[in-house]
């Protein structure tokens, strides 16, 4: 192994202990009461080390909602290649894709997408956290665009573009959604929700 890759691999144990730390930190305390010293003493991580990696308190927290953002990811692609696997009309495929985007209405859900925006910002000045998130982002749409390949295997839809093109636009609904968030119309996200939905069913054109 060569020095830099194993500067690169010291680097990512470093910043995945930090993490996994801060993550403890975040649970209990929440980002507003979030405590770097204590983040610290309990990793035995310096603080040169952490404003190196994350640049202070802010870039930490960033990244710790970064590793949410990654569960949540995941258990949305895990669940909907489940039910693809088991389902036996489009109609039910279509059904499930429908609940999760009709969801997040709720002022939870929106301040959860304003963290993620917060959490994509401060990866621009995080060279590892942005490698972290490039590396789930493509990892998520990958695994997506399989999952909606089986579902053209099984005859549920016959898609009317590539299917990585859906998974993209379907990854990248969240940041069309903060958008309508900040206009703050009192039906927009309802008008979103159903031109989304209609744009999606066109394209993924199901068969039965």
């Amino acid at each position: 192994m060569s020095q830099n890759q194993r500067k690169r691999s010291d680097g990512r144990e470093t910043m995945s202990r930090i993490i996994d730390f801060a993550l403890t930190e975040f649970n209990k305390f929440g980002p507003d009461n979030f405590n770097l010293d204590r983040v610290l003493e309990k990793s035995g991580v310096s603080r040169s080390s952490v404003y190196h990696h994350f640049g202070g308190r802010n870039g930490v927290i960033a990244a710790v909602e970064a590793k949410l953002v990654e569960k949540d990811v995941d258990l949305n692609n895990i669940g909907l290649r489940e039910f693809v696997n088991v389902a036996s009309r489009a109609t039910e495929v279509l059904e499930v894709i429908k609940m999760e985007i009709a969801a997040g209405s709720k002022q939870e859900d929106k301040e959860t997408r304003q963290r993620r925006v917060r959490t994509f910002a401060a990866a621009q000045g995080s060279d590892l956290l942005n490698q972290v998130l490039h590396s789930k982002q493509r990892e998520a749409t990958e695994y997506l665009c399989e999952t909606l390949q089986i579902a053209t295997t099984k005859g549920f839809i016959k898609p009317r573009v590539p299917e990585m093109a859906i998974a993209h636009l379907m990854l990248s609904l969240l940041f069309g959604r903060i958008l309508v968030d900040l206009v703050g119309s009192e039906n927009g996200d309802q008008l979103w929700t159903n031109a989304t939905l209609e744009s999606l069913e066109y394209l993924l054109n199901p068969q039965n």
